[in-house]
């Protein structure tokens, strides 16, 4: 198990894949996150504000597609270490980070640029975080109070997941240029044309093919799909066909 570990942090070495090899550092990941407190790049063109349950994993999506290179900058709450030598536009903050270094690392950073909020009504958000944590442990509820047990339990431990639009404010409130708050009905369908368009126009990216990118493709709401493999499929009766999702 160990060996196998070892072979596959220097694959993603070897790949380039340097914030991955990090991830699976998690204690000597904050220490080398520290280097972000020394004088560094400030390339960012705009700030992206959201969290679980607000369409963020789409929107991030979608500005890839026209080119908006956003880049989240935390690894659960953690600053990537060295992640603002990275080639991207747009800082991307998933949580209000609780520790005092990556609200550090933030506070250093002064370059003034447009910051776009994910909002949505708490009740939605706290449900969205529940439906999550209830599949993760399906099988450990067995009734009813168990489940309303387990929706305090989420309340409680992790509302800094849930209820953060204040908080992530404040992190960034000194490098806020000006603020557009992007709701449920900007993010879905027949909303994000329009919000990727308003993103291609004020920062003059290079597509023209909005529309169709939006139409022609589409993003799983949720991420529950990949979490649930093993898949199985019978194909007309000749067997079946298994997909597996492994982790390292």
């Amino acid at each position: 198990m160990i060996i196998r570990k070892i072979k596959s942090a220097f694959k993603l070495l070897k790949g380039g894949r340097i914030h991955a090899f990090f991830d699976r550092l998690p204690f000597a990941k904050q220490v080398i996150s520290s280097t972000n407190l020394l004088p560094h790049p400030q390339n960012y063109e705009y700030i992206l504000l959201g969290g679980h349950g607000l369409g963020m994993a789409a929107m991030i999506y979608y500005l890839k597609k026209i080119g908006a290179k956003p880049e989240e900058i935390l690894s659960y709450e953690i600053v990537r270490p060295f992640i603002f030598y990275r080639n991207f536009s747009g800082m991307v903050l998933d949580k209000a980070p609780l520790n005092n270094q990556s609200q550090k690392i933030l506070k250093i950073c002064t370059k003034k640029v447009p910051v776009y909020q994910m909002v949505r009504d708490p009740i939605s958000v706290i449900k969205s975080n529940i439906n999550v944590t209830m599949f993760h442990c399906i099988s450990k509820i067995n009734n009813k109070k168990e489940a309303q047990d387990k929706l305090i339990e989420v309340i409680k431990n992790i509302s800094h997941l849930m209820f953060y639009f204040g908080a992530q404010r404040k992190l960034i409130d000194h490098l806020k240029l000006d603020i557009t708050y992007l709701t449920m009905q900007d993010v879905l369908e027949s909303g994000m044309p329009t919000t990727l368009n308003n993103f291609v126009k004020r920062f003059n990216l290079n597509c023209d093919n909005v529309e169709k990118i939006c139409s022609g493709e589409s993003v799983v709401k949720g991420s529950i799909f990949p979490r649930c493999f093993p898949h199985i499929f019978r194909i007309n009766g000749g067997g079946n066909l298994q997909y597996r999702q492994y982790q390292d």
